[in-house]
């Protein structure tokens, strides 16, 4: 099994295990609210080591490195879970009272 493979598991597997954590950790009515916040930080965390990751091997190897796999494929995880979060938060808080505070303003003249 290449590496590429490898960290697509890893992260996988850390992805699933704290949303599944998440998920059974409380009422199941508030299951769907704790999935979108647990995906939230999983995203961030994630964001913040994959931009992490290129500054630290500049310290630790003295040189740019301008393609890393590691660094892409926890891009790609950090995306799949903003993407998720995405989902979750606007089926939970997105209501047509809250759309049309949107649209509603948007069509309005400045005041």
């Amino acid at each position: 099994m290449n590496t590429r493979v490898k960290n697509h598991l890893t992260l996988f597997v850390l992805a699933g295990i704290s949303l599944g954590m998440a998920a059974i950790s409380g009422p199941s009515a508030g299951a769907a609210d704790r999935l979108s916040i647990v995906s939230a930080y999983i995203c961030l965390v994630l964001l913040g080591v994959a931009l992490l990751i290129g500054p630290l091997n500049v310290l630790q190897k003295g040189r740019l490195v301008s393609n890393s796999y590691v660094r892409r494929d926890t891009g790609i995880w950090a995306a799949l879970n903003g993407l998720l979060h995405f989902y979750l938060a606007n089926v939970l808080s997105m209501n047509y009272e809250y759309l049309a505070l949107f649209v509603d303003s948007a069509a309005l003249p400045p005041s």
